[in-house]
């Protein structure tokens, strides 16, 4: 109960110190066979691609924007410059695009000064790539399910109590001894934290996590795998 607890309420930063997390960004479910198949479509504050759908928090300092085109599309929700005079939701933004746009438009997410995730999904393969900013103060836990090839994404570490029973030993042992590091580990089997510009790939038969390096001039979108 202990482990748990730090779990839920708190999380080491990149220098090791623990802080409170209050702040939220997204939940989605992603199947990768959907993302051959069907285009991501708005639907009222949430975008659905067949079952799966992804469920960006609504809060007046966040803003969201899907790019799109035949082969791919990109959404990015971000903590605003400038918060919104307006209190409650925000309509996610949409436009389409050409794949010169598109990438340049990723790029300039990547350069983006405060924190963010992206998630980008092409059709051939099909193939999804989720990025996080490079500040990450804004948690993303993930599990992929192998069997359906399913992404699960959420910042509620409590979504993912149900899917895994395994326990990490090690993991607990720091959080009991308050000796916690900045890692993707969790005290969960099974369960991550998508880490400060990190990248997650995943198609229809290969997984990948990667630190990755913090510098955005190295983000590449899938277009360029």
């Amino acid at each position: 109960m202990i482990a748990l607890f730090f779990t839920l309420c708190c999380r080491p930063s990149r220098e090791g110190r623990l802080e409170f997390v209050s702040r939220t960004m997204l939940k989605a479910t992603l199947r990768i066979g959907d993302l051959k198949t069907f285009d991501p479509a708005v639907r009222d504050c949430s975008i659905a691609i067949g079952e799966s759908y992804i469920r960006p928090f609504q809060h007046k300092s966040l803003e969201s924007l899907l790019l799109k085109n035949s082969d791919q599309w990109f959404f990015v929700i971000r903590e605003r410059q400038r918060v919104a005079d307006e209190f409650g939701t925000n309509p996610i933004a949409t436009a389409n695009a050409s794949a010169d746009q598109l990438r340049q438009r990723y790029q300039q997410c990547m350069h983006w000064p405060l924190d963010f995730v992206v998630i980008e999904a092409a059709r051939r393969g099909p193939r999804l790539q989720v990025r996080a900013g490079h500040i990450g103060s804004l948690p993303i836990y993930f599990h992929v399910e192998e069997r359906t090839r399913t992404v699960t994404l959420s910042w509620d570490f409590v979504d993912f109590l149900g899917t895994s029973r395994a326990i990490d030993a090690e993991i607990i042992a720091h959080h009991l001894s308050m000796r916690t590091f900045y890692s993707a580990r969790q005290p969960c089997a099974g369960i991550n934290l998508l880490t400060a510009g990190a990248t997650l790939y995943v198609d229809m038969s290969e997984t990948s996590f990667e630190y990755g390096s913090l510098d955005p001039f190295t983000s590449t979108t899938l277009a360029d795998c």
